[in-house]
């Protein structure tokens, strides 16, 4: 994320101030550009700065062009007043420039604090954030089509991979995001998520995930080798991923995997012994079994409580994932991250909106430029419904 901190040099208290916040933020991954009033812009600056000791309202004119000049020049996310004095400049520069101002905090609050205001100031104006796709099987024909409808034709995805690939996509791992990522129309990032490791997650994902090179995180129940969860609704038993597979993704540094508790368990009716029991087991067994640090988890069913909120914060989890449900701002709150799920009666056009950054963002009339989807695209991706 790149940040402009604004300053009025005047004082050594200012110059002190703003070298701390922009050190702090650096070592945590930002790009931190400062603009003060005393830096030129070239010749009409310098002049303006000549002027600027009688005059402090040329003073004011050269810090406001300054500013403007570094947001447009960097390409900046948000802007952030590091004293009193510069926040009006800070502001009128914002509104001119349409650029995300964090105003939000004192001048002293710690940097995480400021951090998490920068991110969410960015949202809120921009209204873009890194789509969190969430997938569950992968199927080759109608025969192995359930009723829940959790599945996706492998053709519809490979034209999505190919779509992510052709519109300069990156994907990445949870273990990898940071504060200082976000979803930028010039730097588009998405995650793949998908739920409860199904053997086809190995047969039929991990190739194309080779072939692609693209990565994808996957919540594994960790005490059932196949869909138990299901018997009750009368769906096809289904095997989940083996020991051996997992280690083979793991190896591959494509697949990230996270925790869907023990059984499968509706957390948003179990008691707050069994959700406790649920979501601190599934870290430990899963960590044990794959040799690292399991990271995040998602609730089955995307169904969550208060209680299993707090479940997974005292286990350690980085990040707990819903479905539909939750802040539109990913750090808002990092045990109730939403996502969006693909349907398998998605389309081409659907996807390539789902995939803008602003997709959960939207009310009904919201319409979004997005790149034009090509022929090719709707051949592979429509085919058969399955």
């Amino acid at each position: 994320m790149r940040v402009l901190l604004a300053s009025a040099q005047a004082a050594a208290t200012s110059r002190l101030r703003t070298a701390t916040v922009a050190q702090a933020l650096r070592a945590r991954g930002h790009d931190v550009i400062v603009a003060t009033d005393a830096v030129p812009l070239g010749t009409d600056a310098m002049q303006l700065s000549a002027w600027s000791a009688a005059k402090p309202w040329w003073r004011a004119i050269g810090g406001l062009l300054t500013i403007i000049r570094a947001i447009r020049r960097y390409r900046v996310h948000a802007i952030h007043a590091c004293t009193p004095a510069a926040r009006p400049l800070a502001s009128l520069a914002a509104r001119l420039t349409r650029v995300a101002l964090v105003d939000a905090v004192g001048d002293e609050a710690p940097v995480e604090q400021l951090e998490q205001a920068c991110r969410n100031a960015y949202v809120a104006t921009t209204r873009f954030e890194i789509p969190i796709l969430c997938y569950h099987r992968l199927v080759e024909t109608g025969d192995e089509v359930g009723s829940a409808n959790i599945h996706l034709c492998v053709k519809k995805f490979e034209a999505q991979l190919q779509y992510l690939r052709d519109h300069g996509y990156r994907t990445m791992h949870f273990r990898d995001l940071t504060a200082a990522d976000v979803f930028d129309p010039r730097d588009r990032r998405v995650m793949l998520t998908f739920d409860d490791g199904y053997e086809d997650n190995y047969r039929l994902l991990f190739p194309l995930l080779k072939r692609y090179q693209v990565k994808a995180v996957i919540y594994l129940v960790a005490g059932l080798d196949r869909n138990a969860w299901d018997d009750r609704l009368g769906e096809p038993s289904l095997r989940l991923l083996s020991a051996e597979e997992r280690r083979e993704m793991l190896a591959s540094g494509l697949v990230e995997f996270g925790a869907h508790t023990v059984t499968h368990c509706d957390l948003s009716t179990a008691t707050p012994e069994t959700t406790h029991h649920e979501i601190r087991q599934s870290k430990e067994q899963l960590e044990a079994d794959l040799g690292c640090v399991v990271e995040t988890m998602a609730y089955p069913y995307g169904r969550l409580s208060a209680v299993a909120k707090d479940a997974a914060e005292r286990a350690g989890f980085r990040f707990a994932l819903a479905l539909n449900s939750g802040p539109k701002a990913l750090f808002d709150d990092a045990f109730h991250v939403r996502r969006i799920v693909v349907f398998p009666g998605i389309t081409p056009a659907r996807f390539a909106r789902r995939v803008t950054g602003r997709y959960v963002q939207r009310p009904s009339s919201d319409t979004v430029a997005m790149p034009v989807l090509t022929d090719r695209y709707a051949d592979a991706a429509l085919g058969p419904a399955v």
